[in-house]
């Protein structure tokens, strides 16, 4: 019953015959002693008179109850009628707090717990309402497979580009704590590290409502990546030298470096992909690179894979809260999320663990085909392989016509971030986009759908017909773009942009943009990638910009850039705004730029009042 209602009712009792009512037995490892008459609200007899059995109440309680249990002891007999009144809002049911010590999990001993957490976590998500604690501590997590996988990866094992075999639709991999159609549960983790061995995603919220990921720290005991120092640059190579957390085979893949600048306290911006090495004696490594500029004493960052698992995978789920997440280290992106309605995220760090500069392999958070909200507050994100935040729908390409407004349509095999195709629904909203210009032409509404996900395509009815010459245009999906706020969020050197966004209604305030490699904040479609689609009402405001990288009329719609400073280190421009319906530039403070504001192919501006 919701707090704060009371209900009473009056209704004779008949005999209570030795029964009481045990409203925890199901969801409480320790329920409090039986409860006795008066705890549940049964007042004095008022009459007593003959014997005769009325268990109205009880049926009552257990409908408002209904995952109590009812058992009898021999503990108390009543008069024979009692006029009793109780009060319903009296008898709470009593959520389930599941601790993964009852299930053999100790943080800390150095040994497996992943058997243990995967009992737990399948307890609470069988009981909606539970919350799972772990406490604080360094949970150990093997799982065999995922240990194959790793070694399979970091040995070369896999032909070509390994994200083709490991980050392709469908493929099998390993989740970690999978909570799978989990309702209404908190997971308080505040102080608790889940050490991964083996490549996995290590969280997986898939088909679940309410749920909330409190304090959780994720990381890896074998880091997807590597850390050299540069004791000496030879001509074209650098001499590297490793420590014993970063053993060397010379299978070992090597997909991309950049220089980690000590005397900048920053990456320096350049990387140099597939670079060839040799191990020259035991944790010494010669390699290819020295146009990156490093010098003696700065550090190699080396990544061994590209996109694999992320290390939290939300799909197909609504109204979720990550607060007080950190993740060191992940093979592939930090946080996925695809067809997520409401998203809140508190205080999640994408960051290097003590003593690294390396986090994720690539994206921070990446988000597809979502609803609602995704909102962040004070989150902070270093060291990551690509943008911080990546938000968009797919552009998709109808490849045939199968008559009266059917079409088929599909996305290239390889952009799946939630691994799943993406597909249409009835009700949706689509807009044909020009593929030379990504210009919206018109929109149409889909009549029907179906998917067909083993073959990665869809068939769709519009309400309306394409033209003849499908093969010029895309297919972009409006009704899933959702509403974007960030809120006093810290980015500091990574690679590519900080902020992507591809989505309608976005607000970026209070933010710091620190040393980022790529443009600060990107809005804008990216056809190549087919990630949709055009922009409109995008507002940012009292922003710091610490020397960051660099950045067809009316594809976009409304940009406001105000309030901001913006601090470049011999940049082209501050702010470079192009193909907008409208931009507002004003009362930003822009210096170390060459020039202040460029604008260009947009049909109205107002750039004012900004100050050097």
């Amino acid at each position: 019953m919701a707090e704060g209602v009371r209900r009473t009712f009056r209704t004779p009792y008949a005999h209570w015959i030795s029964t009481t009512l045990d409203l925890c037995a199901l969801t409480d490892p320790n329920p409090p002693s039986i409860l006795n008459p008066r705890q549940m609200g049964i007042r004095d007899p008022v009459i007593s008179t003959g014997f005769q059995k009325h268990w109205g109440p009880l049926r009552q309680l257990k409908r408002m109850c209904p995952m109590a249990t009812y058992q009898r002891h021999a503990m108390l007999r009543l008069p024979s009628i009692i006029f009793a009144t109780i009060a319903v809002a009296s008898l709470p049911c009593a959520a389930a707090v599941i601790s993964v010590a009852d299930f053999g999990a100790k943080p800390g001993d150095g040994i497996n717990d992943a058997d243990a957490l995967r009992k737990a976590v399948a307890a609470a998500r069988s009981q909606p309402g539970a919350t799972l604690l772990l406490p604080p501590g360094v949970y150990d997590f093997r799982d065999e497979a995922a240990v194959r996988i790793q070694n399979d990866w970091m040995t070369g094992k896999l032909t070509g580009n390994p994200e083709r075999t490991l980050f392709a639709p469908y493929a099998p991999h390993v989740k970690g704590l999978d909570f799978t159609g989990a309702r209404d549960l908190t997971i308080k983790a505040v102080g608790a590290t889940l050490l991964c061995d083996g490549w996995m995603e290590p969280v997986s919220l898939i088909e679940c409502t309410k749920v909330k990921l409190e304090g959780l720290t994720i990381d890896y005991k074998r880091k997807p990546f590597s850390e050299g120092v540069i004791r000496e640059v030879r001509g074209d190579s650098f001499d590297l030298e490793f420590d014993e957390r970063f053993p060397l085979i010379p299978e070992l893949p090597l997909c991309r470096m950049m220089v980690w600048d000590k005397t900048r306290n920053r990456v320096t911006g350049d990387a140099a992909y597939n670079p060839k090495g040799t191990i020259t004696a035991p944790g010494k490594m010669t390699v290819q690179g020295s146009s990156l500029g490093g010098k003696p004493g700065d550090i190699a960052l080396i990544i061994h894979g590209f996109h694999a698992r992320p290390a939290i995978f939300i799909h197909r789920s609504e109204t979720i809260v990550l607060e007080g997440v950190t993740i060191h280290a992940q093979e592939g992106m930090g946080v996925v999320g695809d067809r997520v309605h409401d998203l809140h995220v508190r205080k999640l760090r994408v960051v290097p663990a003590p003593g690294f500069h390396q986090s994720t392999n690539t994206d921070a958070t990446h988000y597809t085909s979502c609803t609602g909200l995704i909102r962040y507050e004070d989150c902070e994100f270093q060291g990551q392989g690509d943008d911080a935040i990546n938000v968009h729908n797919y552009y998709q390409t109808v490849t045939r016509s199968l008559g009266d407004n059917r079409y088929e349509a599909k996305c290239p095999l390889w952009y799946s971030h939630g691994g799943a195709l993406d597909h249409y629904d009835a009700g949706d909203v689509v807009e044909l986009v020009a593929r030379d210009t990504l210009k919206p032409e018109r929109r149409c509404k889909v009549v029907a759908a179906t998917p067909f996900p083993k073959e990665w395509r869809q068939e769709i009815t519009l309400d309306a017909p394409l033209p003849e010459d499908t093969a010029a245009y895309y297919l972009a999906n409006i009704t899933r773009f959702p509403r974007v706020e960030m809120v006093r969020c810290t980015m500091k050197s990574h690679l590519a942009r900080s902020v992507l966004l591809k989505n309608r209604h976005s607000v970026i305030e209070d933010c710091v943009f620190d040393q980022c490699t790529g443009t600060a904040i990107h809005v804008g479609a990216e056809g190549d990638w087919h990630e949709s689609g055009p922009c409109e009402d995008v507002v940012i405001r009292r922003c710091r910009f610490i020397r960051n990288g660099r950045g067809v009329p009316g594809i976009h719609g409304r940009i406001v850039i105000e309030d901001n400073r913006i601090e470049g280190e011999n940049a082209a421009r501050g702010v470079y705004i192009t193909g907008a319906t409208e931009a507002v530039v004003r009362r930003n403070t822009i210096t170390g730029c060459t020039e202040q504001v460029k604008v260009e192919a947009t049909h109205r501006t107002d750039v004012s009042a900004n100050t050097p």
